[in-house]
């Protein structure tokens, strides 16, 4: 047991955070070069002809010969735009990375689009074999770890290796919003960065929303070819909700 913020995740993230982002200091090496033996201990090959799936909110009404019909968004538009890439969870602005899902389901909660609203869905393959690190696997992370030493009046928790691995896909799962700060993304932006200059091509980690659900980043969307699309709308979320603080009385 470490104090909590002694953790490796803790201090990797402090330190690109609120420090250096390029120019790394010999601790934060140590523990990038730990990094680098587990993604070897924990890659999985991901045969060609695999299929997985891509989903963006909208569609398009095509119109020929007086006749019209609903489809799926082009080709061009299921693929990362190279221009446009916004700032992502593994990738940094104007860098596109291709974000797929294991199946359907996974892929349409993904997008988070709202009741009523089109989805274009469409079926991507891999053109070879790909070998991607797996950060899926449930594993405790930092915050499930934690433990009040009452003796010390200090926070403790573990930091194994299965740890730091939990914690990163942790931070991998949490769900992207347009409020975050573009900051809140740098420490799964680096350790992406790290996985592709050591020869990967892409990440698999867990998704927020579905219970058995993957999520598949591909730095190269090259390797993946387009095959099939389908439009569906959403017919309706449903909220699951937990009571977090105690009541407050509002005086009048």
């Amino acid at each position: 047991m470490v104090d909590y913020e002694k953790r490796r995740y803790a201090i990797l993230k402090e330190y690109f955070k609120n420090k250096n982002r390029y120019i790394y200091e010999k601790h934060i090496v140590s523990i990038l070069d730990d990094l680098k033996e587990m993604f070897d201990k924990h890659s999985v090959v991901m045969e060609q002809g695999t299929i997985l799936y891509r989903s963006q909110i909208g569609s398009e009404w095509v119109e020929e010969n007086g006749n019209g019909q609903l489809l799926p968004y082009n080709k061009a538009r299921m693929y990362p735009r190279k221009r446009l890439a916004r700032e992502g969870r593994a990738n940094p602005k104007g860098i596109p990375y291709l974000y797929l899902a294991s199946d359907t389901e996974t892929s349409l909660n993904e997008v988070r689009a709202w009741p009523g609203q089109e989805v274009s869905t469409c079926t991507f393959t891999s053109e070879k074999e790909l070998r991607l690190v797996d950060l899926s696997k449930k594993r405790e992370s930092g915050l499930a770890s934690m433990v009040i030493n009452i003796k010390k009046g200090k926070i403790m928790s573990k930091d194994s290796n299965d740890n730091l691995l939990g914690e990163i896909n942790q931070a991998f799962t949490t769900p992207v919003r347009n409020s975050d700060d573009s900051s809140d993304y740098v420490v799964t932006q680096i350790i992406s960065e790290l996985i592709k200059t050591e020869g990967y091509d892409g990440i698999v980690y867990n998704s927020y929303f579905t219970k058995s659900g993957k999520n598949i980043v591909i730095f190269d969307s090259s390797n993946m070819i387009i095959k099939n699309g389908l439009v569906f709308r959403i017919n309706a979320f449903n909220i699951e909700y937990e009571q977090i603080s105690n009541a407050v009385r509002y005086k009048n």
